[in-house]
Order: C-alpha cells, then structure tokens, then sequence
C-alpha cells in the first residue's frame, strides 16, 4: 500500500486551543472570511500577520523604521536626489536599489536615473512594476517610491494566496502551501525590493486563467509576467504547446501573441536606445546545462568554514533539478509543461547567479510554487515525497535567510528583546 499524503476527511487542522483562540462566530459583520470556514481568508490573516511584523521588525531594527530601506542602497552608487534620504544598507547594497530608482523615471527620461542604474538596458527589462507605481503616484517621484515598495510586498504575498486559493477550489488540502510563505526567493523578493515575487504571482495568475479558460485573462497575465520580469517568457512555450496538443492552435496564437508583441517591441525600444541588449555579465547569467555543478561543489566545500546557507541551497537546488522526472512522469499538462520549461532554467545557471542563494532562489522562485500545485495532482507516493521536497528545502532556506537579516543585531532572538 502506498504512501497517503493529505488528511482525512474527518482530521481538521483546528485543535480545540485553536478553536478557543479563533472562534467560528467573528463578533464584526463582514470578517467571516477570516473564519476556519474560508481557507483563503485565514491564510490571507496568517500571511498578514506573519510578514507585517516581519515587515516592523526589520524596518525598525535595520533602518530606524523607514521601509525604504528595504530598497537596499548602495553607499557606493549614484542615486537620484528624491532618494537622498533613504538609509543606506552597504557600500554595493541590492538590485532592488535599482529598480526603486526606476520607479521615479520608468521610461528614463532623465540622464540621472540611467545613471543610478549599472547596467540601464538590463534593469529596464523590468519595467511593469517600476512604471505602474510611477502611474499610482501620477508622476510624483517621492510618492512613486512608496507605490513601488506596496507593490512588491503586496503582490509578491499575492502568489502564495493564488496557490491557497486553485488549491481550495480543487478541493486539496490548502496546508500544502505553508512552506511557500518563507520560501527563499520570497524572503529575497520583498526584503531586497525586487520585482521577482511580484512576477511569479502574475505567472500564477497566467496559469489559473488558462487553467480556469478564462482565455482573455490569461493572454492579460502573460503579457505582464513577461514585462515584470524578461525569464518569465519561458511561460509562452507551454501555454502554446498545451494549447496545440488539444489542437487548439489559432488559440494558442492568440494566448501568446499579446505577449510576444509586448516583449519584443520593449526589448526593440531598448536596443534602439542603448544600441546592445546583453553585456557580458548579463551572458555570465547563463552557461552549459549542469555546468554549474563541480564549481558550486568547489565554492561551498572547498572554505575552512563552510557556509551552512549555501549548502542548504545547493541541497534545494540539486533536488529541484532530480524532481523533473517525477513532475512529468504522469502527464504533460498546462502545469507540468510549466514547471518543466522553467525547471530547464536550473540546468544553465551561470556563474553570476548560482554565486549565491540571495541570486538564485529569486531566479527559480516561480518552482516551489509549482510544484505544490503538482504535489495535490500526481498520484504516486514517490512524485509527491520528491516534489514536496522542493517548496520544503526552499522553504528552510527561507528560514536561513530570515535568520542572516538578523545576525547583524544579534540574531532573532536579540531583535525580539529590542522590540519588547
């Protein structure tokens, strides 16, 4: 007999101190959702709760309660005036310096904002993010900043809702999202300012679309996961393909067209202004397939103190790239073909990113996500355990990287005196 996972249907989740704690009659009109009877607002409250004090506790320990800080600048680059004021995090700080800088200046038209960026033609690749927090704010850059900074939070929380909710609505058990609330590429995405989260929920929401045959919707999606961030092009292939195998070609042509126009036609706009599209450390981003491999074993045993952080993430990594089989084993639908083109993404990492967790689990973020909506659809007890095995090690790779924010200040356990 193999394996069960999931609960019975008569286990719950709700212990009785829980039940004590959390009752089924909310005593305010309207807050039933956040009751044990609807899973999406639970987990909504939960995710709230969690990251919003995730959110005080760093702002205020690490940059005297200014979340802009979160931006990561840079003590060593130029930043535009309106950014004067932010605190600064190191001498060579994060990318998300450079994309809150576009946030004031979307479309560049202002010499000082390409000149806070290090490579202009590569970070406005990412331009959804940065030109709709400038629109929110109507062209003010101060108010831009702070659209930008509610924009990666609140939209890159949205993906593990996406996954809670396609999950409720198949009737699978929602606790198998749980380790996607502290996966690395998310802990990264929001408290470095990257657009990286914010395109994996639009990815999710390409896929529910599709899924759900909401066709319009879902050429919507495309088109914007690929302007929020240029590898979720890898989505357009399986959206075609699944399309075409169900012998539905002029659709699959107009599920991707939206999105290809969009693509192609900002990356033409970009070569005609900056005359190249890729520099040298851009190609450094990708290299032959497993090439990455006897360098990263070489890098991470190689040191007398051994980083325990990036052992955790080749760990992730190298079970990532064994759960392919197990993803496609059953089927190749919608979902599979997905978590197959950006799993191949893990096979060609080049030395620029696979240098570290903080690069690498932002790259393949969109994968644990994935793979939890995989895990409720296979049926083997083997493609389950390893597939799960993915959101788990990202997610305890999280957990490292929510632990390394802190040590500057004396670890988790110190941060929590100094708020009380």
């Amino acid at each position: 007999m193999g394996l069960r996972w999931g609960l019975p249907q008569n286990v719950s989740l709700y212990t009785p101190t829980m039940a004590r704690l959390l009752p089924t009659r909310v005593p305010w009109k309207g807050l039933e959702i956040f009751g044990k009877n609807h899973p999406v607002g639970f987990s909504a409250l939960l995710v709230l709760v969690f990251w919003g004090f995730l959110f005080y506790a760093l702002a205020v320990v690490k940059y005297g309660g200014d979340g802009r800080g979160f931006f990561r600048l840079g003590s060593q680059f130029y930043h535009p005036p309106v950014m004067r004021d932010i605190p600064r995090d190191s001498p060579w700080g994060y990318d998300g310096q450079f994309y809150a800088a576009l946030a004031t200046d979307p479309f560049l038209q202002k010499p000082q904002t390409r000149q806070a960026l290090d490579t202009p033609h590569y970070r406005a690749q990412r331009l959804l993010l940065p030109a709709l927090a400038w629109l929110l704010a109507l062209g003010d850059a101060h108010t831009a900043l702070w659209w930008y900074l509610a924009l990666v939070w609140v939209l890159g929380l949205g993906s593990v809702l996406l996954v809670v909710w396609f999950l409720a609505k198949d009737g699978a058990p929602v606790f198998w999202a749980v380790p996607l609330v502290i996966t690395a590429g998310l802990v990264v995405s929001l408290t470095r300012g990257t657009p990286d989260a914010a395109a994996v929920t639009w990815v999710l929401a390409a896929l529910l679309a599709c899924q759900w045959r909401r066709w319009g919707w879902g050429a919507a999606f495309l088109a914007t996961c690929v302007l929020t961030r240029e590898t979720s092009v890898l989505l357009v292939p399986p959206v075609f393909l699944w399309q075409w195998r169900e012998g539905q070609w002029r659709r699959a042509c107009a599920l991707v067209a939206p999105a290809l126009v969009a693509f192609f036609a900002w990356q033409l706009s970009l070569h005609l202004r900056f005359g190249s599209l890729f520099s040298k450390a851009e190609l450094a981003n990708f290299g032959l397939p497993m090439g990455w491999l006897p360098w990263k074993l070489r890098e991470v045993f190689a040191p007398a103190d051994i980083n325990g952080v990036e052992v955790l993430g080749l760990l992730a990594l190298l079970v990532t790239v064994a759960s392919l089989p197990a993803a496609v084993a059953s089927k190749l639908g919608l979902w599979e073909l997905a978590y197959l083109f950006f799993g191949l993404l893990a096979l060609v990492l080049g030395p620029s990113v696979i240098t570290e967790a903080y690069a690498y689990s932002r790259v393949l973020m969109v994968l644990p996500f994935v793979a939890v909506v995989l895990v409720t659809r296979v049926q083997r007890s083997w493609q389950k355990a390893l597939l799960f095995a993915v959101p788990l090690l990202w997610a305890l790779l999280g957990l490292a990287l929510i632990r390394g924010e802190t040590l500057a200040h004396g670890g988790v356990g110190q941060v929590l005196k100094i708020l009380s």
